[in-house]
């Protein structure tokens, strides 16, 4: 099936499933032989309307004005872009979904190519022995190249002559999406967007998992007992697989879906958000000390590129940080895996090679999280659900995306039909503190003491800051405070950061959302949230100040935090001996903390959802330097 997802819409709400457009349902169960037949209905009435215009009333200006729709992307998985763009196959000899122009390798008598950049010695295969591609140097395919190449193939008088030049210049067929108005569409192959979905959190996944399980596929030539990564076998594996399952308390319930125990699942329909906070989390801690050390730090580098690259908003220098190191890893891939060697060719999938483009992608088309397959997985999920009657499943999915496409434009008409249309931003009996935060109940009804340690670093706030406050009147004799506790507060990102105040937390198997980032006069912390409340700071005063009492964590460890490319931090909970006192608002978000040991001292590693803004973790390391710095 395919969806059209309106881009003039934030990114906070063109994903929600009132807003996505049901595009076209595809009987099955069989592949279609004729993709282009089942969108050429859809496709042909946006062209008209790109070239004709459609005419909309603004009911909010009351007047009616023509819209010229701009196709800005196409996306889809691999195999399902080779439909829309008319490209060969990602085993065809040009098989990047981008056409870069890079040429591929292939063993001699197989017929799929791979996209090995480095070619191996004494290596004389018949048009695939040109000499080694530069990754920091790949190519792009303008529209005139994509013009001139499809004029070439459409000129092909026999069928094998069709063939040579199909595979002279990885061109198929004419893409549909050339029926598009030119000046409303940025161009084929253009438009073509990166799934950084399917890649990421299933082909990647698909290849490493299995090369450090030594269950890859071996070439006649191989042997498995020079495969020095392959370390996740026998009761390795095993204790691996428990400790996924033993951190599933510590990922917060905003992280979804926690991975299950892979030796037990992972061939049992894994999810692609499970690899991903599998593959981009959890095996940096658990890898540490398992993998070859050489190749945990090659890993980190694919870890903290992927954590940039799906992030929504972007910076100059961190899109630099990415491709440097994805331009590392798939060179260092080669050195460590690869090696050079015939018989290990078929290491090298597109999936690697097309890492190399990220970060030239995110220049030109934005974050590419915003134009990414998890919405269309979403909305067959969605849809899927909505059935009811078993027998004919592919008649009632068309029916079920029918009828949601007549329910968004129905609500797209008269927004007041919506359920949710008058709806409060946040819950009832909460209480909207400014910014986007609100504190939610469970809530105290009376003042009751807090500990003595709490209440001196309350008194240590409140001489800082509000000199003049009447609560100093509610310290009591041994310096404890008394206080109105709340237990969670909701942030503008649509998080809830709980705090050990609430109920749940103190439950033995509770997914905890207790420990967060935050940004305090320019830098970043992260600490536990003991519970939330609020001061007065004047007596004449009648709005509250929302504060937080936290435990920080440590400080990492600067030289792990360096090696792995500033994805393994590793700090230490100080608990009592480091309380402390912020604003509400400084909250940025609810991070995971899973406990490990190091060096037999029991310390956490953090790690933030997927998708979310990261922490920029290298001021750490800066502010270590300053230190040296001052003391030298």
């Amino acid at each position: 099936m395919s969806i059209w997802v309106v881009l003039d819409r934030s990114p906070e709400t063109r994903y929600q499933k009132r807003y996505v457009l049901p595009g076209v349902v595809i009987p099955g169960p069989n592949k279609p032989k004729n993709l282009d037949s089942f969108l050429f209905p859809s496709f042909h009435h946006l062209s008209a309307i790109q070239q004709e215009g459609l005419k909309i009333w603004d009911a909010s200006r009351n007047i009616i004005y023509t819209s010229n729709p701009f196709l800005a992307l196409g996306t889809a998985d691999g195999p399902a872009l080779a439909y829309l763009n008319g490209f060969v196959g990602h085993h065809g000899k040009y098989g990047c979904r981008l056409h870069c122009g890079m040429k591929g390798r292939h063993k001699a008598g197989c017929p799929h190519y791979f996209a090995a950049h480095k070619k191996p010695p004494d290596f004389n295969v018949e048009g695939c022995d040109h000499p080694d591609i530069d990754v920091r140097n790949l190519g792009t395919c303008s529209t005139e190249v994509y013009w001139k190449d499809l004029v070439y193939v459409l000129l092909s008088v026999t069928d094998s002559q069709y063939r040579q030049r199909r595979l002279e210049t990885g061109i198929s067929k004419p893409s549909l999406f050339l029926g598009f108005q030119s000046a409303h569409i940025f161009g084929v192959p253009t438009c073509f967007g990166s799934d950084i979905m399917h890649l990421l959190s299933l082909n990647i996944p698909d290849l490493l998992i299995p090369l450090w399980r030594g269950t890859f596929e071996c070439d006649k030539d191989d042997n498995k007992s020079t495969w020095t990564w392959a370390v996740l076998v026998g009761d390795v594996w095993k204790e691996f697989g428990m400790l996924v399952e033993e951190s599933t308390s510590h990922l917060p319930g905003c992280f979804d879906r926690p991975p299950r125990n892979p030796e037990k699942k992972i061939n049992s329909g894994y999810k692609a958000w499970e690899f991903t906070l599998l593959l981009y989390g959890l095996c940096v801690v658990f890898l540490h000390g398992v993998l070859p050390d050489q190749y945990w730090i090659h890993f980190c580098k694919l870890v903290r590129a992927v954590r940039i690259i799906s992030q929504h908003h972007i910076t100059q220098n961190e899109l630099c940080v990415a491709a440097r190191l994805f331009v590392e890893f798939i060179e260092e891939f080669e050195d460590l895996y690869y090696q050079r060697r015939i018989e290990r060719i078929h290491f090298m999938r597109q999936s690697i090679h097309a890492l190399g483009h990220y970060a030239t992608e995110v220049q030109s088309k934005g974050p590419l999280i915003c134009a990414s397959q998890w919405t269309m997985e979403c909305t067959i999920g969605n849809l899927v659900i909505e059935m009811r009657q078993p027998s004919k499943p592919y008649e009632n999915l068309s029916q079920r995306a029918f009828r949601r496409a007549q329910h968004n434009a129905l609500m797209s008409i008269f927004p007041v039909l919506d359920p949710d249309y008058s709806k409060p931003p946040f819950p009832k009996w909460s209480k909207d503190i400014g910014g986007g935060y609100a504190l939610l109940k469970q809530q105290e009804r009376h003042r009751h003491a807090t500990t003595i340690a709490e209440g001196q670093v309350i008194r240590l706030y409140l001489q800082n800051y509000h000199l003049h406050s009447p609560e100093f009147d509610h310290f009591n004799i041994d310096g404890s405070f008394q206080v109105i506790r709340w237990a969670r507060l909701r942030l503008p990102n649509g998080q809830t950061s709980r705090s050990l105040f609430s109920t749940r937390e103190r439950r033995q198997n509770a997914r905890r959302a207790r420990n967060a980032k935050l940004f305090i006069e320019g830098r970043v912390y992260f600490a536990e949230v003991q519970f939330f409340f609020e001061v007065l700071s004047k007596a004449s005063s009648t709005s509250h100040e929302p504060l937080a009492m936290v435990s920080f964590y440590s400080n990492p460890d600067h030289n792990l935090l360096r090696k792995s490319s500033e994805t393994f931090y590793t700090c230490i909970y100080q608990g009592a001996a480091a309380l402390g006192v912020v604003k509400a608002t400084c909250l940025q978000s609810v991070v995971a903390m899973v406990p490990h040991l190091l060096d037999n001292v029991r310390r956490f590693y953090m790690f933030e959802k997927p998708g979310l803004d990261v922490a920029n973790l290298g001021d750490f390391l800066r502010t270590e330097l300053e230190d040296e710095e001052d003391d030298n």
